[in-house]
This record gives structure tokens, C-alpha cells and sequence, in this order.
């Protein structure tokens, strides 16, 4: 479990770190009125980035048990978490119903 969390956090500060550089590339890249060939080695430059750049990759992830499927955007916690703590009352304004 610590495995998955390092790895995400390696690669959530890859991405924070080339961000900027990513964003500015993608709009020279749109900059019509470069020449071809400028517009080539940025290009190239994009493509030459690690897989880890890319924004795509990251996960998001339980502040609990790191898990990664079934989350609550609202709390950044997982459904089975997120139950668990409205059904003890540690989340304030939210009921658990049933049907």
C-alpha cells in the first residue's frame, strides 16, 4: 500500500515540476506564424518528454487507505471510509439514508 502512495506522490510532483514548461511548449506549438521547422523541434521536444510528465497519470487517491476506486470527490475519501464516518457522525451535515 505505501508503494502505491510514494509512486503517486513521485509522479504528482513530476508533473506539478513540468507543468509550465509543458503548457508553454503546447502554445508555441499553436503559434501559427513560427516557421515549420521551429514548430518541428518543439514538437519533437513534447514528444521526447517521460510518460511520468503527463498529467493523465495521476491518480486520485483515498487520504485514508489509499484507495483508488469509489471516491467522493467532496471529502477525498473512499465510499467504504466515507459510510464508516457518516454512520459514527464525524462528518458533519451528512445522513446516511436509506431506501
Amino acid at each position: 500500500m505505501k508503494s502505491r502512495y510514494f509512486r503517486d506522490r513521485n509522479v504528482r510532483l513530476y508533473v506539478k515540476n513540468n507543468e509550465i514548461k509543458t503548457k508553454i511548449l503546447r502554445s508555441l506549438l499553436e503559434e501559427v506564424s513560427l516557421k515549420s521547422s521551429l514548430r518541428y523541434k518543439i514538437l519533437l521536444q513534447l514528444h521526447s518528454k517521460k510518460a511520468w510528465s503527463s498529467v493523465v497519470r495521476v491518480r486520485n487517491r483515498c487520504l485514508h487507505t489509499q484507495r483508488n476506486r469509489g471516491l467522493v470527490k467532496l471529502t477525498k475519501m473512499s465510499r467504504l471510509i466515507f459510510r464508516k464516518y457518516a454512520s459514527q457522525g464525524y462528518l458533519p451535515g451528512i445522513k446516511l439514508s436509506t431506501w
